[in-house]
């Protein structure tokens, strides 16, 4: 209602959908429907898609990247860090599970990566003492990567409420500023 102008990209290894950024009122469905469309096939690379986004937007605005960030660090930063030195103000949104942040398994799990069809079997030993040390690992690496780019981290768990999450960034935005 602000005309403020918003846009999509989806990606994986390459940019599957993407919507102009534009203030025209309708533009939410469009984006709503890009969103809802998207499917897991491939792993992710960020440096063809942000290139791309770096093409496509010369204005400044609010970029929201929403994954699980399951990659290496460095290659993520290599397509966030040209982004935030352009004035892009970049949140990483690291969408997990509660079962990937605490997992609870009692006997030994065939776990299955969507985006390469991998399987692994784990054992409950490994998943209650060594499982969550790497995670809160990987996450305070992401975090500490993020804001040496000037970019924001947020780690929203898929059993809180998407409106929860959000409000909680703003009212942190609102406080930094």
């Amino acid at each position: 209602r602000q005309h403020d102008a918003v846009g999509c990209m989806i990606f994986d290894e390459e940019v599957r959908d993407y919507r102009e950024p534009s203030g025209r009122s309708g533009k939410l469905q469009s984006v709503l429907h890009c969103i809802d469309s998207a499917t897991a096939s491939t792993g992710t690379k960020f440096d063809k898609p942000f290139d791309k986004f770096r093409e496509q937007v010369s204005r400044r605005g609010l970029v929201a990247v929403i994954s699980d960030f399951y990659c290496d660090i460095d290659s993520l930063l290599a397509g966030v860090r040209p982004l935030a030195w352009q004035g892009q103000d970049v949140v990483l949104f690291q969408v997990l599970d509660a079962q990937e942040l605490d997992p609870k398994f009692s006997t030994n799990v065939l776990l299955e990566d969507l985006e390469t069809g991998e399987a692994v079997e784990v054992e409950p030993g490994f998943m209650r003492e060594d499982y969550p040390k790497r995670i809160r690992s990987h996450i305070d690496a992401l975090q500490k990567a993020a804001a040496g780019v000037g970019a924001d981290h947020v780690l929203v768990n898929t059993s809180d409420s998407l409106d929860n999450a959000l409000r909680n960034y703003l009212l942190f935005r609102q406080r930094r500023q």
